[in-house]
């Protein structure tokens, strides 16, 4: 099968300049960047597919090497507008490339096998399937906030390179970035690229622990045990019996998402609350694995453990001089912000 509506025209006039914000809005094609977390789980699932054929020279981390991004054989990406700005991850690079560089469109994430490239390679070429850019935005549900299309691409062809020539960054509703750790390090690459910086709200959805629940069981479709959670005074208590862990997330200033252990007396309260509101047939996880769980609690911290993060980043500075309330960032000089000797203690 081979269907293509769109033509040269649409697709290189179809696209937002990064550098000249317009009040009418934006449409860019982005590669969203997984922070590390994202990333592992991602290699743990390639190296479970029964055709998985690893190209070691296709891992390219981008935020080491973004220099290297036509090196990548194919590039998956996405088309965001105003109302339709949902991505795979929340921080990447907006892109420039060849209409010929475009492999295949999709109105929803097509599933591409990135754990076998010559394989995929070889099904896109046989369906290669392109639309105009109005008809891939058309066809793109925007009213969840996290359905996003996608758009392969070939790293490079005759016609030319899959280049960077922004970056953006999504923030929560507060002005902070969603993924603070992801956006320090790609914020510091705009200015070796010479790209600007586009920030925007995120669309997904954000979450409130502020309602107080019961307790509720969700079955595992990895373990043959399940999780209790519930939420009480702005905090998600959780208690997943399969992985043996008891956490809690709440919001920090900022309003992004924390994770941080339970304390042994929250866990003894969660407890009470399974017993009192757990039917009995959803008991079976807690009873057969209460000796453990009991041993958990014990290892338990007595009182709220708070990470902080001794280390002293230049972006973390920098970000911190950015005017959030601007779309495009404009960069400043901060040499004099580097004339001091920094230590960590």
């Amino acid at each position: 099968m081979r269907k293509e509506v769109s033509n040269k025209e649409d697709w290189e006039n179809g696209f937002s300049n990064p550098n000249e914000p317009s009040i009418d809005g934006f449409r860019y094609l982005v590669h969203a960047v997984a922070g590390k977390a994202s990333k592992i789980s991602q290699m743990i699932y390639a190296l479970s597919k029964d055709n998985a054929k690893i190209d070691n020279s296709q891992h390219i981390d981008l935020l080491i090497n973004p220099e290297k991004i036509s090196d990548k054989k194919i590039i998956s990406a996405s088309v965001i507008e105003n109302d339709k700005s949902a991505t795979f991850a929340e921080v990447g690079f907006i892109l420039r490339c060849p209409h010929k560089n475009v492999l295949k469109m999709s109105c929803q994430d097509n599933g591409t096998n990135f754990t076998n490239i010559d394989m995929a390679l070889s099904k896109l070429s046989q369906e290669k399937v392109i639309m105009n850019l109005d008809s891939l935005m058309e066809g793109t549900n925007g009213q969840s906030g996290i359905s996003y299309n996608e758009v392969v691409l070939a790293g490079e062809t005759d016609a030319g390179k899959v280049e960077i020539v922004g970056i953006f960054i999504k923030n929560n509703k507060k002005g902070f970035p969603v993924d603070k750790e992801t956006a320090g390090a790609i914020r510091s690459l705009s200015y070796r690229l010479n790209v600007p910086v586009v920030e925007m709200e995120t669309s997904a959805p954000q979450v409130s622990y502020d309602e107080k629940t019961d307790v509720e069981y969700y079955e595992s479709h990895i373990t043959d045990y399940g999780m209790y959670a519930y939420n009480d005074s702005g905090n998600r208590f959780i208690m997943s019996v399969g992985e043996m862990e008891l956490f809690v997330y709440y919001h920090d200033e900022t309003g992004n998402t924390k994770k941080r252990p339970m304390t042994k007396s929250e866990a003894k309260t969660m407890l009470d609350k399974i017993e009192e509101d757990i039917a009995s047939e959803d008991l079976k996880s807690l009873t057969e694995n209460r000796a453990k769980i009991d041993e958990k609690i014990e290892s338990l911290p007595e009182v709220t453990e708070t990470k902080v993060n001794s280390s002293f980043l230049p972006q973390d500075i920098i970000s911190g001089f950015l005017d959030r309330k601007l779309e495009i960032k404009s960069k400043p000089d901060f040499s004099k912000l580097f004339d001091k000797k920094f230590t960590n203690k």
